[in-house]
């Protein structure tokens, strides 16, 4: 029987902190401003900057603990390792939105199944190609029915099922071609008020034979079921770490579950369970292909038995957010944290990066200090989150809390340390320059963000009518009190179902305000129409259409002599207050999606994927070169200039972050 974790037989020293490559996040962003690390780059063209590490990690897999293995993120796709540390090959696959389930069998190693949201995506060559299969739809309550959990028989890999995040259980025989309705669980997780994207809640064991037991948990309770879906019957009801719920290699009845409690063990398959009293709350745990070598986490400790749970060392660490464990047939652990994959093959005392190959692509999203060349965000999609660089984005590390979409980042220019992020669910604060953020606002998707530039308590956002956090309707919000409270500021503007996407004051004359509607038919904005911009004399109270000819206003940004907007129609000027609009020419053209300037040194970016330069202020325009992997289908992008106009960034969705010298 496994003895609680609390008192452990063999406990070992701490390991060398200093060697680890995981920082905490305030030793990895200091306050003072850092060197720009220039390595690669110069003025000629646009070279790739440090990758943002993938973070989400649901799910380490393999089919039978041997090479190859899969990691899958919701946020940024799957992975696979073919060796020992080879570089991870990403399979491209669509975002999932929700939990990224894997599912292997023994019986045929090639076929690899993966939850994608409402969708299951199988694959016959172990990842390089992939057909999706349709299972979910809209729900109300849960914006999407999708599949959470999935698992393939060991006997047969054309055998599967799946548990959709309402509870519905579908079993199918023929690789996912088809399914039938099992029975349906009770969501209990997100009835007591639980995540629904919690990647450590959902867990499903297939059964070992075709006449065995298959077991689940939502993280609140584990039932068990005889007849493959069926039927199902509660076993207990407490929280537990869903992700640590195995299956002993060795004893297919023996049954190990972690919880806040340690570690409980069932030796007939789920219907009795034992706990050996208090121990270290465990999320993780996983066993080597043989049963006799377990590894298990905490928060912040590695636990590993090499005798099949009889003693165990415990090496502590301090990877955040571990969400993944995985044993491989040498005893090998990898690790999934917020910032990637490490390993470690001394059980715990050393560990190494892991993850070479993994990264996030999807970041859309890109802001820079106001005076330090060296600091940035840049802000991903679909849980991403929000990462941070102090070395010019040579390298970056992940801001410790929860962002759905990040949809840009502001500095209070009275205070560098207060910093704004607007995402398409909450408003977000941070005091400390960024390093942490508080919720501030969570009622809408928001996109539009603006700061007073002579009165930092002055605040206007804009909101975003469609999905499933959506508005009423596109409206302008205002605080006078530095976001304690707001009230609606939409006098003039339509009902219309748009973004209020960009709000800008005009320099020198606060009254004046000028902000852009954007696509709103869906929370990526990459559907639908905006309907042009509106302008404000009294501070954002009220507002009024401005004669314009461009509907989608991407950008609004400042130049010398007043202000330029990126629209689906060209680059626009005005140095009247915003009265009136004279489109730029001779240089930027077509549908644009950012720009930016510092001084007289303005970069704009096009969706045909050319970049335009100025430095004279617009007199004068030419192209970059742009060598990235783009063809021009994504809306998704930024670009900006850093405070002392000496280096540049581009994001583009499904292409990373670029810079180059200016």
């Amino acid at each position: 029987m496994l003895p609680a974790l609390l008192a452990l037989a063999c406990t070992s020293e701490p390991a060398d902190s200093a060697a680890q490559p995981g920082d905490t996040a305030d030793s990895a962003a200091p306050e003072a401003c850092g060197e720009v690390d220039a390595t690669g780059m110069n003025g000629d063209t646009w070279t790739a900057s440090g990758l943002i590490p993938a973070s989400g990690i649901n799910a380490f897999a393999s089919a039978d603990g041997n090479f190859p293995v899969f990691v899958s993120s919701h946020a940024t796709g799957v992975w696979r390792q073919d060796a020992p540390d080879a570089s991870w090959t990403r399979l491209i696959l669509s975002i999932t939105h929700t939990v990224a389930d894997l599912g292997l069998s023994v019986d045929d190693p090639d076929l690899v199944y993966r939850s994608a949201g409402g969708a299951l995506d199988v694959s016959y060559d172990q990842g390089d190609h992939w057909a999706s299969r349709t299972l979910g739809q809209p729900a109300p309550d849960t914006m999407i029915t999708a599949v959470y959990a999935i698992a393939v028989a060991p006997w047969d890999a054309s055998t599967v099922m799946v548990v959709m995040s309402d509870g519905q259980t579908k079993v199918s025989t023929d690789e996912g071609e088809t399914f039938e309705d099992g029975a349906k669980l009770p969501n209990l997780m997100m009835d007591m008020g639980g995540d629904p994207q919690n990647t450590h809640a959902w867990r499903l064991l297939a059964p070992s034979s075709d006449h065995g037991r298959a077991v689940f948990t939502d993280g609140m309770a584990l039932w068990t079921s005889d007849d493959f879906g069926e039927s199902w019957d509660p076993r207990f009801s407490a929280p537990v770490g869903g992700h640590s719920l195995q299956r002993d290699p060795a004893d297919p009845t023996h049954l190990v579950i972690g919880g806040n409690d340690g570690l409980a063990e069932s030796f007939d398959e789920g219907n009795t369970w034992v706990t050996g009293g208090a121990g270290p709350s465990l999320q993780l745990v996983a066993y080597d292909p043989t049963g006799a070598f377990l590894a298990a986490a905490s928060s912040d400790t590695l636990y590993t038995s090499e005798d099949g749970g009889t003693t165990y060392s415990s090496q502590p660490f301090d990877w955040l957010n571990a969400s993944a464990l995985f044993v491989d047939a040498e005893a090998r652990i990898l690790l999934a944290w917020d910032e990637g994959i490490v390993a470690t093959t001394d059980r715990g005392a050393t560990w190494a990066a892991a993850d070479d190959g993994v990264y996030d692509p999807g970041v859309a999203v890109v802001s820079p200090h106001p005076t330090c060349d060296a600091t940035l965000f840049a802000g991903s999609r679909c849980s991403g989150g929000l990462f941070r660089s102090v070395d010019g984005g040579a390298s970056w590390h992940h801001i410790d809390h929860y962002f759905h979409y990040v949809m840009n980042v502001f500095y209070d220019p009275f205070d560098e340390t207060h910093v704004w992020a607007v995402s398409d669910d909450s408003l977000l604060e941070s005091t400390d320059g960024g390093k942490t953020f508080d919720e501030t606002l969570t009622q809408f998707h928001f996109h539009g963000f603006a700061i007073d530039p002579t009165n930092p308590d002055h605040l206007l956002l804009g909101s975003v009518s469609t999905g499933g956090l959506g508005d009423d309707q596109a409206r302008v919000y205002v605080s006078w009190d530095a976001g304690a409270t707001w009230e609606d500021s939409s006098n003039g503007l339509p009902a219309e179902d748009v973004s209020l996407h960009t709000i800008s004051f005009w320099p020198g004359n606060p009254d004046v305000v000028l902000a852009g509607t954007y696509k709103g038919g869906d929370a990526s904005h990459q559907s639908g129409s905006g309907v042009g911009m509106f302008r404000s004399a009294d501070g954002g109270s009220t507002w009024s259409a401005v004669d314009l000819a461009a509907t989608d206003i991407a950008w609004i940004t400042e130049v010398p002599d007043g202000l330029v907007a990126a629209t689906e129609d060209g680059l626009w000027r005005s140095v009247d207050e915003g009265l009136s609009w004279v489109e730029v020419t001779g240089g930027p053209e077509g549908i644009l999606l950012g720009a930016d300037f510092v001084g007289d040194i303005g970069l704009v970016l096009a969706r045909d994927g050319n970049i335009w330069r100025t430095d004279d202020g617009g007199g004068t325009w030419f192209r970059h070169d742009t060598p990235m992997q783009w063809n021009g289908t994504s809306w998704l992008a930024q670009v900006a200039i850093s405070a002392s106009a000496s280096v540049a960034w581009v994001t583009v969705f499904d292409n990373g972050v670029w810079r180059i010298e200016l």
